[in-house]
C-alpha cells in the first residue's frame, strides 16, 4: 500500500481513518482493538522489508504507532461523549434533570402519530405548584430550587419509565402517559399528587399541587389541542381554589369531566 499510495496516504486512509471510524461508531474498545491490529500489521510489513539498523526498531515503530492510534481513539471517544452531553443538555432541564419544554413538544407530535396507528389511548397532564412564589419570598431562591428538584424527583418516582416528565419553565410541569386510559390516569395522578403533598409537608414547604389532565381515546387533528386542553383544565383548577386534580376524557368531541380529588388543606 505504501508503494502504491505513498506513506502519508496509506497511513491516513488505511490505518487512521478506519480506527477513528470504528472508535466513533463502535466505542473505545473497538478503536483500541483496531489500533492494535493496525500497529501489528505495520510491524509485520516492516519485518518483511529491508533490514533495520537495530533489531528493536520494528518494535519501537509499532509501539509508537499504537500509541498514536490509541491517543486518536481516546480523543474521538471524548469528542463523542462531549457531543452526547451537549445533546442531552439541549433536551433536558438543567436544574431538575427532567425533559424540557422543547423535548415535550417534540414527543407529543411523535406520540400522536403513533397513537393514530395503534388506536391506544394516552393522557396529557399539566401541573403547577400552588403558592410557589411564597417559598422564594420567605426562604429564598436556593430553597425554591430545592422544591423544584424534589417535585421533579417525586414525579419521576411515581410515574412509569415509559412516561415522559418535563419541566416547562418556572414551577410548571407536564406529563405524557402513553397507552394510558382514563382510569389508569386518574389513579396514577391521584397517587402522584399525594406523594408531592407529602414531600412538601415533610420539608415544611407551604406548597400544594394543581393538575389539569386529559385522556384522549382519539388523537385530535392538531397536536397543539392536547396541550391547550390540559392547560385549560389546569386553569379551571386554579380559578376554583387550587390544590386539586381535574381530569377530562376526550372522545371525538365528547367531553366528560371527572373531579378525581377533593380539595385538600395545607
Amino acid at each position: 500500500m505504501d508503494a502504491a499510495t505513498g506513506t502519508e496516504i496509506s497511513f491516513s486512509a488505511f490505518y487512521l481513518a478506519p480506527i477513528l471510524f470504528g472508535g466513533w461508531y463502535g466505542g473505545p474498545i473497538v478503536g483500541l482493538a483496531l489500533s492494535a491490529l493496525s500497529a501489528g500489521d505495520w510491524y509485520a510489513l516492516e519485518l518483511a522489508g529491508a533490514p533495520f539498523s537495530h533489531p528493536a526498531v520494528p518494535y519501537w515503530n509499532a509501539g509508537m504507532r499504537f500509541m498514536l492510534y490509541a491517543i486518536s481513539t481516546v480523543a474521538i471517544a471524548r469528542l463523542q461523549d462531549s457531543v452526547r452531553k451537549e445533546r442531552e443538555l439541549a433536551r433536558t432541564d438543567p436544574l431538575t434533570g427532567v425533559a424540557n419544554g422543547r423535548t415535550f413538544d417534540e414527543t407529543i407530535g411523535l406520540e400522536v402519530r403513533r397513537a393514530r396507528r395503534s388506536g391506544l389511548p394516552f393522557t396529557v397532564s399539566y401541573m403547577d405548584l400552588d403558592d410557589f412564589k411564597q417559598v422564594n419570598d420567605r426562604f429564598g431562591h436556593p430553597v425554591g430550587d430545592r422544591v423544584l428538584v424534589a417535585v421533579a424527583a417525586t414525579i419521576r418516582q411515581q410515574m412509569r419509565v415509559t412516561d415522559l416528565v418535563a419541566r416547562l419553565g418556572g414551577d410548571e410541569f407536564a406529563i405524557f402517559q402513553p397507552d394510558t386510559d382514563a382510569e389508569g390516569a386518574r389513579t396514577s395522578l391521584a397517587k402522584l399528587r399525594e406523594a408531592v403533598l407529602a414531600a412538601m409537608r415533610a420539608n415544611g414547604w407551604p406548597v400544594t399541587l394543581s393538575i389539569g389532565s386529559a385522556t384522549f381515546r382519539t388523537p385530535p387533528a392538531d397536536a397543539s389541542e392536547l396541550i391547550k386542553r390540559a392547560d385549560r383544565l389546569l386553569y379551571q383548577v386554579k380559578r376554583a381554589g387550587k390544590n386539586d386534580l381535574l381530569h377530562e376524557v376526550a372522545d371525538e368531541g365528547r367531553q366528560q369531566v371527572d373531579r378525581a380529588e377533593e380539595r385538600a388543606a395545607l
